[in-house]
């Protein structure tokens, strides 16, 4: 049976039970604002700052820009891990327990789910380097930007993206954010729904997008930038490198 159909009857049996007294949970980890620091353009490194508005509506919805190489960091089980991601975020809305304890083809989700984050940060540390990383998203006419503080809290954010809390399904709309994480994710939900976070580095300068939670993309002025961020990935994780757009 294909992970989508063993992933469909498992959520009807478990939406088939009575779990009116479970609360809406959402699998995400809160991040507060000491820990999530809004900058303005004069708090960011140059790299990042020079970034323009327009450079980002490409890559939120092609994954590629005008005036950037982009490349896709394609990995085996991307399909599976997005279905898993899906069927994680919503049943855990209806039952915590049941998304903890599911198996599909024999593993744990959620230990799956846990094993693609810990190789994404694998990724994100290696870009960061010795640096910092900061998020970087299209809000309104301009760019917003926040910097977490710390690697869990980084960690953290990677997560909740990846279990699509930045989306309609998630933290959903806010007509006032009440701190920075929900300022993010309400800029995010302006312009992709599926949740697509722009990370940019101190010491690199290239764009890493996670979209939809799980599909890693690069971007940079020029192939050899590219390159060059390509060299400080593990090479235990075995991307195809792909163009994207």
């Amino acid at each position: 049976m294909s992970v989508h159909y063993e992933l469909l009857n498992m959520m009807l049996e478990i939406l088939d039970q009575d779990h009116l007294d479970t609360p809406d949970i959402q699998p995400s980890r809160p991040i507060t604002d000491d820990l999530l620091r809004e900058c303005s353009v004069n708090q960011v490194p140059p790299t990042i700052a020079r970034h323009e508005l327009s450079s980002f509506w490409g890559m939120a919805y092609n994954q590629s820009g005008d005036t950037f190489e982009s490349l896709r960091l394609a990995r085996a089980e991307d399909c599976d891990i997005s279905l898993l991601t899906d069927f994680y975020q919503q049943v855990s809305s209806v039952s915590p327990s049941a998304a903890d304890t599911a198996f599909c083809q024999g593993r744990s989700i959620r230990d799956r789910l846990e094993q693609r984050h810990a190789s994404d940060m694998l990724v994100v540390d290696a870009l960061t380097g010795q640096g910092d990383a900061y998020i970087l998203v299209p809000a309104g006419e301009q760019v917003d930007y926040f910097q977490p503080i710390g690697e869990h809290a980084l960690a953290d954010l990677i997560w909740n993206n990846f279990v699509h809390f930045y989306s309609n399904r998630g933290i959903g709309y806010r007509d006032e954010p009440q701190n920075n994480e929900e300022k993010m994710a309400a800029a995010i939900l302006g312009y992709d729904s599926a949740g697509s976070l722009f990370l940019g580095f101190s010491e690199l300068d290239v764009l890493l997008q996670i979209h939809g939670g799980t599909g890693l993309f690069l971007h940079g002025a020029s192939r050899s930038v590219i390159d060059q961020a390509l060299g400080y990935l593990p090479t235990h994780l075995k991307f195809d490198v792909e163009p994207s757009g």
